[in-house]
């Protein structure tokens, strides 16, 4: 589904663009050329790309303010731009994310002389969750998940593998399934944090799903004693250092492409 108004594409179920407030359509809305007399000299062959690659180099072109045109899987931009473009579209395939240099002051009025944003189109630029927050959020998860296998061991009378075989698939269940629905579980909830794919909160089952995956790759080692154990530990902090860095993205997040941010 597509916004007519700003272009922005939607996942199927939403029905109003929350920027525009106008209904989605089916169809692409072909998008306007800036009144002012631009050269038009650089286009991009994106016909490859997936779609949900396509929204989010949409949603950076905005936040960047950049003027393009879209012919059919074209997007064409004005020269001045060209190597904003290139660094948008670099990170996008590589994984990464968007350059801070790349994203302009959205307080200006004007980028070039002119107003590249439509009028009423709010861009999505929230912080980014430091690794404080995030470490807080996973902490308040843990007990969580302790209470529960606190008492389902004292229901049997002790741990054991299947007992501790199924508080992991409650885990990763509890995890998936918040963040594919709410964006966030309960201990991102209480430090006000979201996982957001492109501008997408939440960010949808199978996103969250993949973010788990990588996660939890070696939970289960968890179960076969502290060889295991010590197995997993390494590899949650394999993934989850990365976070310490200034894009803020573990293994997870950048198997997934989301990020997880203070929320609005």
């Amino acid at each position: 589904m597509w916004c007519p108004s700003c272009a922005a594409e939607y996942r199927p179920g939403f029905t109003e663009c929350p920027d525009c407030i106008v209904p989605l359509v089916a169809k692409r809305p072909a998008a306007s050329a800036p009144t002012d007399d631009h050269q038009w000299y650089f286009e991009y062959d994106v016909s490859d790309w997936s779609d949900d690659d396509r929204q989010t180099l949409q949603f950076w072109l905005v936040v960047s303010q950049v003027p393009v045109e879209w012919a059919d899987d074209r997007l064409v931009v004005p020269i001045a731009r060209a190597q904003d473009v290139d660094s948008i579209i670099d990170a996008i395939e590589s994984g990464e994310s968007v350059p801070r240099d790349t994203i302009v002051d959205l307080a200006s009025d004007a980028v070039h002389g002119e107003r590249a944003t439509p009028v009423g189109r709010r861009a999505d630029t929230r912080e980014l969750a430091n690794p404080a927050r995030r470490l807080v959020a996973f902490l308040i998860d843990a007990a969580i998940v302790g209470i529960v296998a606190s008492a389902l061991f004292q229901i049997v009378g002790g741990p054991n593998v299947a007992v501790s075989a199924t508080v992991l698939v409650l885990h990763i269940g509890y995890v998936t399934g918040t963040i594919a629905r709410w964006g966030c579980t309960i201990g991102m909830l209480i430090v006000d944090t979201r996982v957001m794919r492109s501008r997408v909160v939440p960010p949808g089952l199978r996103v969250s799903a993949i973010r788990a995956a990588v996660a939890f790759a070696a939970a289960p080692l968890t179960l076969v004693g502290w060889v295991g154990a010590s197995i997993a530990l390494c590899w949650q902090l394999i993934v989850f250092a990365p976070i310490l860095g200034p894009q803020r993205r573990g293994i997870h997040d950048r198997v997934a492409h989301t990020d997880v941010v203070v929320s609005a």
